[in-house]
């Protein structure tokens, strides 16, 4: 929209924000800023559209979406893809092949591990069982159907690199932040792709997508999007993949961001 003196103006109206959650959106101590909160209400108030992108679960990301009144969540990584909290797409682990898969990566020795199915999980690290929500197993019997992501946590990152995962249609994607933990999903699914079924849902063009993130599973929709922010707190690789760098998540960046580029005040 034009301005009376002659410039345009950014209506929120006519974009989507899309949130990754951890170090991006949420502080460290895993709270929105007050600023970043305000400033995202103003701007779903204004007609804007929030899309959340997260390596979490939606048991996981529920109460943020509902603190920012959240259109859509993209969860685990891509791999499931939901309207409010209606799934509309997924994309699991190949079934025929995950069972070997993971006693490969068992096999590496000094292994704790999470399967990720879409509103559950299991793990073999007694610390973190939940009964009913995040439940233990030796990982010898389980359900092979609809196994979205691995969470893998090993000492022996370069036995586990050295597994070729693309012979079990997969990937393994590593983190900046935290070197003996690993991610591995389905190989062509990432964020863009757990965004595009939420876009067509929505009616949104991705070149009028807003995204904001900090690792490497963040890249694709850094770079698909029509802008791609990076946080200050980002890794250095992926700082080179957005357009913009803002203010890190300690310092409401994904709010001041959006504030100054729609005009919105605090």
């Amino acid at each position: 929209m034009r301005n009376g003196g002659g410039y345009y103006i950014n209506t929120c109206e006519d974009y989507a924000v899309v949130l990754d959650l951890d170090r991006t959106l949420l502080k460290d101590d895993h709270t929105i800023g007050e600023l970043t909160k305000e400033t995202l209400l103003e701007f779903k108030k204004q007609g804007g559209k929030i899309i959340i992108a997260t390596g979490r679960a939606i048991a996981r990301s529920k109460k943020y979406m509902d603190e920012i009144n959240a259109d859509g969540l993209v969860a685990l990584n891509g791999s499931v893809s939901y309207i409010k909290e209606d799934m509309i797409a997924q994309t699991p682990i190949n079934k025929d092949l995950v069972y070997d898969m993971i006693q490969h990566i068992l096999s590496i020795g000094d292994v704790f591990m999470s399967l990720a199915y879409p509103t559950r999980m299991i793990t073999n690290n007694p610390k973190f069982a939940v009964p009913g929500v995040n439940d233990f197993t030796d990982f010898k019997e389980f359900s092979l159907d609809e196994i979205q992501k691995l969470n893998i946590f090993t000492s022996k990152g370069k036995e586990l690199l050295a597994i070729d995962f693309s012979s079990y249609g997969c990937k393994v994607l590593t983190n900046d932040a935290n070197p003996e933990y690993f991610v591995v999903t389905q190989s062509d699914v990432n964020k863009m792709t757990g965004l595009l079924p939420i876009f067509e849902s929505l009616v949104i063009n991705k070149e009028n997508a807003i995204s904001f993130g900090d690792d490497y599973n963040d890249i694709e929709m850094l770079e698909e999007c029509g802008i791609g922010v990076v946080m200050a707190n980002g890794a250095e690789d992926v700082k080179t993949k957005g357009n913009y760098i803002t203010e890190d998540n300690n310092n409401d960046g994904v709010g001041k961001w959006i504030r100054d580029y729609f005009n919105l005040t605090k």
